[in-house]
């Protein structure tokens, strides 16, 4: 009989939900900078090094993305950015206070984008 194999298939499909099938997801929190450009922090840039920095999504739809770069023989450069942020589907957009637009990828807990000329990687914890 054929009914009992397509019950067990659709008690298999029910038990597979993802975390998106449960409801909206909240990416409001700080993320951690993990990755540029493939390589684990601190990484290498032209000037000399990316040691830290860190996405805060907060619940109000305002924003900081700071990051913390060293040069050899000068002190480091702490970069901070604020502005306002959406998301639509998985599209992250980050609109600084000053103009301009930053594109990322998100994912629960992990956040893709272009920064600076270099693919970072922003983890959640």
């Amino acid at each position: 009989m054929r009914i009992a194999p397509l019950a067990a298939l659709i008690l298999v499909a029910a038990s597979c939900s993802s975390a998106f099938d449960s409801g909206p997801i909240s990416a409001t929190g700080t993320y951690t900078l993990v990755r540029l450009d493939g390589a684990p922090l601190p990484a290498a840039i032209t000037t000399g090094f990316t040691v830290r920095g860190s996405i805060e999504l907060k619940s109000n739809t305002h924003y900081t993305l700071s990051q913390t770069d060293s040069v050899a023989a000068a002190p480091s450069t702490n970069t901070s950015v604020t502005g306002a942020w959406s998301i639509s589907e998985n599209a992250l957009q980050l609109v600084p206070d000053g103009g301009g637009l930053l594109l990322g990828i998100f994912v629960p807990d992990t956040i893709r984008m272009d920064y600076r000329g270099h693919q970072n990687v922003y983890v959640r914890h």
